[in-house]
């Protein structure tokens, strides 16, 4: 009997850990996503898009892992959005970018977004990244 009691108690606790274990793996999973999520998420914040022609020569504008952007003027600033299909192949664009970028002396850090599959570019005029756009990032981010 007390074998199987053993037994019993083995069980339940390896039942517990796995719904734990599976629980957590839901929780680590993030949200895919769209040009339409990114644009929407904007707008609200009072950011006027225009879409503005794609400049090749544009190292923040390159195609990027077979991804290329969706360019944006806003005002006189320039707007680049990559949708990835997830975070692992964002990751691979980046290090393409960075690859790319070489020893070029350029505040990459200053310009650029990482959110879940998403990498946006914002080129702006002035020290400070405009209110409106660190609210819409911040909104995308959570």
């Amino acid at each position: 009997m007390n074998k199987l009691k053993l037994c019993f108690y083995v069980l339940n606790i390896f039942l517990i850990l796995s719904l734990i274990s599976c629980t957590n793996d839901n929780n680590n999973i993030k949200e895919e996503l769209t040009l339409d999520d990114v644009t929407t998420t904007l707008t609200e914040e009072g950011i006027k898009l225009k879409e503005a022609e794609r400049n090749s020569r544009s190292i923040f504008q390159l195609e990027l892992n077979g991804v290329t952007p969706n360019v944006y003027a806003i005002g006189d600033n320039e707007l680049s959005i990559y949708i990835f299909e997830n975070e692992t192949e964002r990751n691979k664009g980046m290090d393409e970018f960075k690859e790319k970028l070489g020893s070029a002396d350029i505040d990459v850090d200053k310009y650029t977004h990482e959110i879940n599959n998403v990498t946006i570019f914002y080129l702006y005029q002035g020290e400070d990244i405009d209110e409106k756009m660190e609210n819409a990032i911040n909104k995308l981010s959570s």
